[in-house]
């Protein structure tokens, strides 16, 4: 289901949850996650899968459009730890991208899509490495 079709409540709730069952913790910054929804909702994009009409695994990611490109930045993700051998955050990676070089292509504009800081291996799985670079205002 594409996130865009959940409500703010709704997707605060199901990544809260299964970040929980994940982690054995509430994310950082979860109390304002539904302002900041609130704020990026034009630009919030990707899916949440469900089994047995519950949610098992959720990405989110914001996408912005420019003159030239299409850029998708996965933020962040959750899953149920119950359903891992499934790999439902690759199956989500997967329809993600796909969806994300369709739009981008439909559109005729380049598909950016990226995976944030390089923390895990099983992004090297999905993309090609490469050094963002910074500029930091004192």
């Amino acid at each position: 289901m594409g996130i865009i079709e959940l409500s703010n409540t709704e997707i605060v709730t199901i990544y809260k949850t299964l970040f929980f069952k994940r982690h054995g913790k509430l994310p950082l910054g979860i109390e304002n996650f539904d302002t900041v929804l609130s704020h990026l909702r034009d630009c919030l994009f990707g899916n949440v899968l469900f089994f047995d009409e519950k949610p098992i695994s959720i990405q989110i990611i914001y996408r912005n459009i420019s003159k030239r490109k299409m850029s998708f930045e996965f933020v962040n993700g959750a899953f149920d730890p119950n359903y891992k051998r499934y790999a439902p955050g690759s199956l989500l990676i997967f329809k993600n991208t796909t969806e994300a070089e369709k739009l981008a292509k439909e559109a005729d504009l380049e598909c950016y899509y990226t995976f944030a800081k390089y923390d895990a291996d099983y992004k090297a799985k999905w993309c090609e490495i490469s050094s963002i670079f910074q500029t930091t205002i004192k």
